[in-house]
């Protein structure tokens, strides 16, 4: 399986160094919220989490529950799980922040 972290590696580091632009971190599903981005393992894609649906009620977010937005193939409020089979697929980062340059 291929993996292209560019943009991942980017988002980390500015976290990490608190540096200016997008600052992310790796997560999980079960805390994955709205805003936040799932980066594919296989391609260099990023889908942005557009709604999250507790079909279960149980406060936690399950693969089956994300609902995503795309550009390059578009994709509105799309069901993670129609277009990835399972979360081994994908990477949760979570959005942290967003610094301004000085």
């Amino acid at each position: 399986m291929e993996e292209n972290h560019n943009f991942n590696n980017m988002a980390i580091d500015n976290d990490n160094n608190d540096k200016v632009g997008l600052q992310a971190t790796k997560g999980s599903c079960p805390a994955t919220l709205r805003g936040d981005y799932i980066k594919c393992k296989t391609i260099s894609h990023v889908y942005i989490v557009s709604q999250i649906y507790d079909y279960d009620n149980d406060g936690m977010t399950d693969f089956n529950e994300i609902y995503v937005c795309s550009h390059t193939t578009n994709h509105r409020n799309k069901r993670l799980a129609e277009l990835w089979p399972n979360s081994a697929y994908v990477y949760f980062m979570w959005i942290m922040g967003f610094k301004n340059p000085d």
